[in-house]
């Protein structure tokens, strides 16, 4: 038999020596409660595949703002951006959004609020919450990332930082209400005051788009109010049609006046020019896509969860194709009925009518808008402050770079030029090649 020695000062030392190594690494790893967070709640970002956040200024449980309100806010976006498959709302872009859309969102907001955040910013979740000053030293850190479609807690973590400003959270200033217009309501000869005005027809909320016409002039403008309404050419009411929630695309209508509808009940819907339900078929996902129609009645239309589909006329599926992205984009065909689409986080697709992949092209920054087809099957798509140009075949042809964010598709005059409004409040006219 063998007789194994084994110095037990020797393998004590070793073990005490790893030990402490790993100790170490855990008190350095979280050396930095907001890195800590911030790892946290991108983990559980990634596990939930919400993985496009916006943070919001962390209030005081009063709703008083400090300096430290930003700076909490400027280092947890810092530090989650630098995560791996996390996409965060620049900090200075953020703000301007709010302030554009008028929007105060502190650390303590409804589940209304985080839903329309989330839904104009396409961001799937927030990490927001608040402070509680300690000491002249010490402040916590209450912070919760909040799903924006359901309302709910992802994860909700605290800490103890260091306090490095010295003001005090004081309340929270109001930004001036926004012009308030005349409500036909209240003022029924608006339109005999105002010569250019022919009628005011009034939904029962926000409308987000713009309206679609039929062979006949019937007039279809979709509502936030849940309503498709159909309206003749004096403004008088000829049907609506409910959906089970809000409406903020534009339908499309075929040959025959069939109406296609998307909602964010998840459905899509097609009326006769009556109003009447054809058929509906459910996408299982809020759809914020306009449907585009081919040449032999497939309707094309993206939902939240990134699938594009393809409907036969009759409301059966065709195919569905999975972008691994939420589409809030409406898709386009080229004169060969291939699609492009893209998908907020920022990738243009191109499908073939059998769906199947064409390419896929990674753009520079977050897409708001839609894909415009241009003559010589060019494709161009904005994302971000870029118009970028791709030809049939994917390949990058040109970008051009705005100061700001672009909103909207570029439009294509007959004599190829190429127009582009900007939040840098400019619009753009650009030749074919991209030069201005």
């Amino acid at each position: 038999m063998r007789i194994i020695k084994i110095n037990l000062n020797l393998l004590t030392a070793r073990l005490f020596i790893a030990t402490t190594a790993i100790l170490l690494h855990a008190q350095y790893s979280y050396a930095d409660p907001l890195k800590r967070i911030a790892r946290l709640m991108a983990q559980t970002a990634r596990d939930k595949n919400t993985i496009h956040v916006a943070v919001l200024e962390f209030s005081y449980p009063k709703g008083e703002l400090s300096s430290g309100s930003s700076i909490v806010q400027e280092k947890l976006t810092t530090h989650i951006a630098k995560e791996q498959d996390i996409e965060v709302v620049e900090r200075n872009l953020l703000k301007k959004l709010l302030d554009e859309k008028r929007l105060e969102l502190l650390g303590i907001v409804s589940a209304s609020e985080q839903n329309d955040l989330g839904t104009f910013l396409g961001v799937q979740a927030i990490l927001t919450g608040t402070l509680n000053d300690l000491s002249d030293k010490e402040t916590e850190i209450n912070a919760r990332l909040i799903d924006t479609a359901s309302g709910r807690i992802l994860r909700a973590e605290s800490a103890e930082i260091s306090r490095t400003w010295k003001d005090a959270p004081a309340p929270h200033q109001e930004q001036p209400p926004a012009k308030r217009y005349p409500d036909a309501d209240e003022d029924k000869d608006i339109s005999a005051k105002d010569p250019r005005t022919k009628w005011i027809f009034k939904t029962l909320n926000v409308i987000y788009t713009v309206p679609a016409f039929s062979k006949d002039g019937t007039i279809y403008i979709p509502s936030s109010d849940s309503f498709l309404y159909a309206l003749n050419q004096d403004g008088h009411e000829k049907w609506r049609f409910k959906t089970g929630d809000e409406v903020r695309t534009s339908p499309a209508v075929s040959p025959d006046g069939t109406i296609y509808i998307g909602s964010y009940d998840g459905n899509v819907y097609a009326l006769d020019s009556n109003g009447r339900l054809k058929w509906q078929f459910s996408a299982g996902a809020k759809i914020d896509s306009s449907p585009a129609l081919s040449s032999d009645g497939t309707i094309y239309i993206g939902d939240w969860n990134g699938i594009l589909h393809a409907l036969n006329p009759d409301g059966t599926q065709r195919w569905a194709f999975n972008a691994n992205g939420l589409i809030r984009s409406s898709p386009v065909l080229d004169r060969y009925g291939d699609i492009y689409c893209a998908t907020a986080q920022g990738v243009l697709f191109s499908v073939s009518p059998h769906g199947r992949l064409n390419w896929s092209r990674p753009l520079g920054g977050d897409v708001y808008s839609s894909p415009m087809a241009g003559p010589s099957r060019r494709i161009y798509m904005a994302a971000g402050n870029a118009l970028y140009a791709f030809s049939q075949n994917g390949d990058k042809l040109w970008v051009f770079y705005t100061s700001q964010p672009i909103y909207a598709p570029p439009s294509i005059a007959f004599d190829g030029t190429i127009y582009i409004g900007s939040w840098d409040n400019n619009l753009y006219a650009l030749t074919p090649n991209g030069a201005k």
